[in-house]
């Protein structure tokens, strides 16, 4: 014996309720991916900005002592360091200034060369 339902009963059934939370589902897994391409671009740019600014400290450091191979690491520069995540470290040839970036999470390692261009390549 089926009931049939009366025209003043409210409500839903399972199968709207489940529709409703696939379409929910469905836009969370859109948003999801979205945040973590977000995540991925901030970690990337955070090691190009870090590349850039002790590339800049590097520039006044040769400006003022007159001599870059007297830099044998970055910290020589008075640069004070990023977020713990952020890995700058120097590669000099003679009178010339590298300085490599790259986060830990991250999937780009930034190089800035000795003329200021700043380069990358993946991981």
């Amino acid at each position: 014996m089926q009931k049939l339902r009366s025209g003043n009963e409210n409500g839903s059934t399972l199968i709207e309720l489940m529709i409703v939370i696939a379409i929910i589902g469905i836009l969370a897994a859109i948003a999801s991916l979205g945040y973590l391409y977000y995540l991925t671009y901030a970690r990337n740019e955070s090691a190009e900005v870090s590349a850039r600014n002790a590339y800049k400290q590097a520039m006044e450091f040769c400006i003022m002592e007159a001599n870059c191979a007297e830099i044998t690491d970055v910290a020589d520069l008075g640069f004070t360091y990023p977020t713990p995540p952020v890995i700058i470290s120097k590669i000099s040839t003679d009178e010339s200034v590298f300085i490599t970036s790259e986060h830990t999470q991250g999937t780009r390692k930034y190089v800035v060369s000795s003329l200021g261009d700043v380069s990358y390549e993946d991981k």
